[in-house]
């Protein structure tokens, strides 16, 4: 049994996923305003991060999404032409995993409108008007989370599976 080596665990606590991990995610974000898309995909681009997709055509958005498949998303809820509540639902019937990485960005930071994201599905929030330093650790903090999540669920797999050939061995 070979368990994947993406983890690094550092003593400090800074990091658990190695920062080439981190830079490879597939980082989806749907907004419908092509300056907010610009500014977020430079801030990304300029960080290290490099595959990044945009969409604001609510009748692609799920097309997008299944055939990216996304580490994260960065969705903005309140849109002229789709409701992001909409498109959470819509994420939630078609995602292939039971941790749907979504962080939602909004300029409406009602309680009532973040417990619904939340109870939705949501991880994270970031405001508008975006702090640029808050918006990169928050998207580093979830993909970590991301990742980590993946090598539970593939660890556990793994064990699983040492755990069935050693009933047979037995």
């Amino acid at each position: 049994m070979t368990l994947r080596k993406s983890i690094i665990i550092i003593s400090d606590g800074e990091s658990f996923i190695d920062t080439k991990t981190i830079f490879r995610a597939k980082i989806l974000i749907i907004e419908d305003n092509q300056p907010n898309i610009s500014m977020i995909e430079k801030l990304l681009r300029s960080s290290g991060y490099f595959n990044i997709m945009t969409t604001s055509d609510f009748g692609e958005t799920l097309k997008v999404f299944k055939g990216y498949k996304p580490d994260l998303i960065l969705l903005d809820l309140q849109m002229t032409n789709i409701d992001g509540f909409k498109v959470i639902e819509q994420l939630n019937e078609v995602k292939e995993d039971e941790y749907l990485s979504l962080v939602v960005i909004t300029a409406n930071n009602e309680q009532a409108n973040r417990l619904r994201a939340l109870t939705m599905g949501a991880k994270d929030f970031i405001s508008k008007p975006f702090d640029y330093t808050e918006v990169l650790m928050r998207i580093r903090i979830m993909l970590e989370v991301r990742f980590l999540h993946a090598e539970i669920k593939e660890n556990k797999r793994l064990l699983e599976n040492k755990v069935q050939v050693g009933r047979k061995e037995f």
